[in-house]
């Protein structure tokens, strides 16, 4: 499918390198371009992209606003272009609806700007699967009713995650009878920036975890980008056990890891719940979670950007219940609230 691309940068030198990097990627017809966020959302309007390439720094209207206003306007799924130096602004704009990130190089004329080229093919390959969020609330698809009211939900996300991840928690009270684990695919300089923003606007207490730290109620831990989250029980006690990436690891935090190994320490006391992205990782850990008398929940195509994640879990017929991403949220305070 020949694609169409809107590229909004206020940098002239960006444009260029990215529009000649962008033509010479198999699928791609079409480069646009804007130089602001005013000048793109009136070209988004009328050319309807199949993605948008977005800068956040950019004077009349940046991206932050940009993303404000284009929500629910059009379809194409918008991947952020940033820089280390600006991974709080990267974080904030994954929660307001961004689907993905490419970290930009240094803007000098030089070939380092297309060592991007691969990453960027990727991010184009997925555009068929991507769906802006839409926040539609659907009946929930029920398979078997839970055992028992969970004391951990386990919840994995990749493409999509930050956006899903942010509806779910900033819903929770900060008295919840239950504890939260989260593995995201994220790099570790972008994790602790969305985890510091989320905590900040949620009322239940958000962190990263660390080694050794306690798994407790009315808590969320996020597992560290580049290091997989795993639990161990002493006495009554729980505790998180990092393990440092490997080579063979494709991802890393590893949902399946986090799952398989949550599955053993409390096994049907755990909820494990399986959000927006690309691949299957959640798919082996989601099986030992049902071995081992769990619960599964997965996120419903119609609320996914990706929905690959999800589809793995619904196809192999793990899945308890299918839920739109409004709904996991609202499960989980029906469900945790039983305990106080």
């Amino acid at each position: 499918m020949p694609l169409k691309i809107l590229v909004i940068d206020d940098s002239a030198y960006s444009r260029a390198a990215l529009t000649g990097l962008l033509k010479s990627i198999p699928g791609v017809e079409d480069v646009s371009t804007a130089v602001d966020g005013v000048d793109g959302y009136r070209q988004a309007l009328k050319i309807m992209p199949d993605l948008i390439m977005l800068d956040l720094e950019m004077p009349n209207m940046d991206g932050f606003t940009f993303l404000r206003l284009i929500k629910g306007k059009q379809q194409a799924p918008v991947i952020v272009l940033t820089s280390r130096r600006w991974e709080t602004d990267a974080a904030t704009a994954l929660e307001l609806g961004a689907v993905d990130f490419l970290e930009k190089p240094a803007l000098c004329p030089s070939d380092r700007f297309f060592s991007i080229k691969g990453e960027l093919a990727k991010r184009i390959g997925l555009i068929p699967y991507m769906r802006p969020q839409n926040g539609l609330s659907l009946k929930r698809q029920v398979k078997a009713a839970g055992k028992t009211m969970p004391d951990i939900i386990a919840i994995g996300a990749s493409t999509g995650g930050p956006k899903a991840i942010s509806t779910i928690i900033r819903a929770l009270p900060s008295d919840l009878g239950a504890a939260i684990v989260i593995s995201l695919h994220m790099p570790p300089w972008l994790t602790e920036p969305f985890v510091e923003r989320l905590n900040s606007e949620s009322l239940i207490q958000v962190r990263i975890a660390e080694d050794g730290c306690m798994v407790e109620r009315e808590s969320v831990l996020i597992a560290p980008g580049g290091a997989h989250m795993t639990f161990l029980k002493s006495g009554s006690n729980f505790m998180v056990k990092l393990e440092q990436r490997g080579s063979e690891d494709h991802y890393a935090p590893s949902v399946d890891r986090m799952f398989s190994s949550a599955a053993k320490v409390w096994g049907p006391r755990l909820t494990g719940i399986v959000l927006t992205g690309m691949g299957t990782d959640g798919r082996q850990g989601a099986e030992e979670i049902k071995s081992n008398g769990g619960y599964v929940i997965a996120e419903s195509k119609e609320s996914s950007i990706l929905f690959s994640m999800p589809e793995a879990i619904i196809s192999a017929g793990i899945s308890d219940e299918v839920l739109s991403v409004g709904e996991i949220g609202e499960w989980i305070i029906e469900k945790c609230s039983l305990k106080h």
